[in-house]
């Protein structure tokens, strides 16, 4: 009777001490959906709630998916920097790409057909690399002497459907060019624009027909807008216009035809001007703000040239 009376009481504690525990361990009831986590030792098994909003100022992005890597970065590397002849970029028959270090400019050549590539004014040829040399033709020329002087080369193909990459080094600058030969389709003429001042003031100082005590570098202002109202390009359209605080320079391509006038002040309101030409340049004795260039039997092609300041 004894052993049942200690074996019931044991019971008894055993339940009373379990139901204690419970009561200060148990958290309270969930009332909102919480981050579950677990153990520190398995943090790989740690989950988030899907229902749970994501935080408003860590925006969620995939790195992965925008960033390329090995060949597949330089296909669209290469593909990106690749320049295609424009229509709107032609003068005649010469296609006019604007010159940025590190393009890869879009060559098409053919068979029995020579493709004239004309550098800048003034600039040298160092080297000249091609990547096939026994299918492809590459001669280098030049045309005008002194300061006019402008290198070439020209570039033929044996047989169509030929690729071929081609680097030319000079005193100034690095050009890569992709050379596609087709069939019948071939650019008779390339040349390049050149917005860097400095380059272009290079090209000046360089020319015979100016002295670089002559030029003022250190006040040299080129803030002008070239405008033509309508029409398309012309060959006599300037490459540049600048001044050096006390004479206006006006640029043009050694390969312009026609020689334009010179007209100062607005459409409404203006005067031809007196200046003289050196090499590739006329050259006003004054600062101009507004001026015209005319051009025609009646002077009825105008280009705009506004300092702006």
């Amino acid at each position: 009777m004894k052993t049942k009376v200690h074996l019931a009481f044991l019971v008894a504690s055993i339940f009373f001490l379990s139901a204690c525990t419970n009561a200060t361990t148990s958290p309270p009831p969930v009332t909102g959906k919480y981050i579950l986590a677990t153990s520190r030792s398995n943090s790989a098994a740690t989950k988030v709630s899907k229902n749970l909003p994501s935080h408003p100022s860590i925006p969620i992005t995939n790195v992965k998916a925008s960033r390329l890597t090995g060949i597949s970065a330089i296909d669209a590397a290469n593909q990106k920097s690749t320049r295609q002849a424009n229509s709107k970029e032609y003068l005649n028959s010469t296609m006019t790409f604007n010159y940025i270090a590190g393009e890869l400019y879009q060559i098409y050549c053919a068979p029995l057909r020579v493709t004239d590539v004309q550098l800048q004014m003034g600039e040298h040829i160092v080297a000249i690399g091609a990547g096939d040399t026994v299918r492809w033709q590459v001669s280098k020329t030049y045309s005008g002497a002194g300061g006019m002087r402008i290198e070439h080369l020209l570039i033929k193909p044996v047989e169509e459907d030929l690729t071929n990459s081609l680097v030319i080094t000079t005193d100034m600058r690095t050009y890569h060019l992709l050379l596609t030969a087709t069939a019948k389709t071939y650019m008779a003429s390339v040349a390049w624009n050149y917005p860097d001042n400095d380059e272009i003031v290079h090209n000046f100082v360089d020319q015979e027909a100016t002295s670089p005590a002559s030029l003022n570098l250190n006040k040299l202002d080129f803030n002008y807008n070239i405008t033509i109202p309508k029409g398309s390009k012309f060959d006599w359209q300037p490459q540049m216009v600048f001044n050096d605080g006390s004479k206006t320079y006006f640029e043009f391509s050694p390969r312009m035809q026609e020689a334009p006038t010179l007209f100062v002040g607005t459409l409404t309101d203006n005067q031809v001007v007196n200046y003289r030409v050196e090499g590739n340049y006329y050259i006003v004795d004054r600062i101009i703000d507004q001026a015209q260039l005319r051009c025609g039997q009646n002077n009825d092609f105008v280009i705009l040239i506004t300092h702006t300041k």
